[in-house]
């Protein structure tokens, strides 16, 4: 059972927290009925290669949604994950899944998330994420991608599908924290977006304790974990085609903020310290060297867009709205 000890977002159930014989369940082939073979087939035809469908499940608890007393309320983008180990990886695994999972719930019950974009990796992680049963699932909206998620994908997504709205495109592992009712659409409507720094979970919510990147103790060094805007247009090709990396990576977040800002015309600010996303890992990846690296380079590195070489257009110290 998880539970956070915060008033303000207590979990009011427990957290399903999968088995490896469960997870293998999942992962493993389904039998499906000919009528069901038949839906699949129909509706794998009405997709179009170039664009984004948006499929809206409701699940069955739809608790009313609660609407945020102040400050603009934002369409999140995410990729929840589903972790599969081996007998060397399973704690690893267990523990991974439970914090996601924590991250999902504590973004549905925030009263100023008005929607959870899903893009699943897979056509069936919808029927997982159903299957947790979580608070407010009534805000979810699940887009099958079919890979694992890369940052073009999720401002292209936004580009299709949030003209006119407020988004936000964060990792899976973070959950958006206080200070967001002081978020003002006003600001972002005016191509300013918010390339956040994420705070640590607080220790005494009795979970791991996580590094504070934004805290008092801590100097900005460059990390970002979500990404905060208001799209009037679609983003042009020149951005979306140079940013079609995944987010794990070393420096992606100078990559990311170098197009937005000379090919999008973007104002990048981090306003952290006002505008709190925190962040849940208390394990870390096996065998992580290479994980984060683009063919065994920082991929800013890769690509020239070093803070030596381009300067304050890759980096956005903390500041004010």
């Amino acid at each position: 059972m998880i539970r956070n000890n915060s008033s303000s977002l207590e979990l009011k159930q427990s957290l399903h927290v999968p088995t490896n014989e469960s997870l293998k369940r999942f992962l493993g082939k389904k039998k499906t009925s000919v009528k069901e073979e038949k839906k699949e087939t129909s509706l794998k035809e009405e997709k179009k290669e170039t664009g984004l469908k948006e499929e809206v499940l409701i699940p069955e608890n739809t608790e009313k949604i609660v609407v945020a007393p102040h400050g603009a309320r934002l369409n999140l983008i995410i990729q929840y994950p589903i972790f599969s180990g081996s007998d060397g990886t399973h704690k690893w695994a267990v523990q991974r899944q439970k914090e996601v999972t924590f991250c999902l719930q504590q973004n549905l019950l925030s009263p100023q998330v008005e929607k959870v974009h899903i893009l699943n990796q897979a056509e069936d992680h919808h029927s997982y994420v159903k299957s947790l049963n979580l608070t407010m699932a009534g805000k979810l909206v699940f887009q099958t991608l079919g890979w694992r998620i890369k940052y073009k994908d999720a401002f292209l997504y936004a580009s299709k599908n949030l003209i006119g709205k407020n988004g936000i495109i964060m990792n899976a592992d973070c959950y958006v924290g206080k200070g967001f009712e002081h978020l003002d659409e006003n600001i972002l409507g005016k191509k300013t977006m918010y390339s956040l720094t994420r705070h640590g979970k607080p220790t005494a919510d009795g979970l791991c304790s996580v590094p504070d990147m934004c805290g008092p103790n801590y100097r900005y060094i460059g990390s970002h974990d979500a990404w905060v805007f208001r799209l009037l247009a679609p983003l042009p090709d020149a951005v979306l085609n140079n940013i079609d990396y995944m987010p794990h990576l070393f420096g992606i977040e100078q990559v990311v903020m170098f197009y937005m800002r000379t090919s999008g015309g973007f104002k990048i600010k981090n306003p952290c310290k006002i505008l709190h996303i925190v962040h849940y890992h208390c394990l870390k990846v096996p065998q992580q060297g290479d994980y984060q690296f683009y063919e065994g380079q920082r991929i800013d590195d890769k690509l020239g867009l070093t803070l030596n070489k381009k300067g304050s257009l890759v980096w956005a110290p903390f500041s004010d709205l």
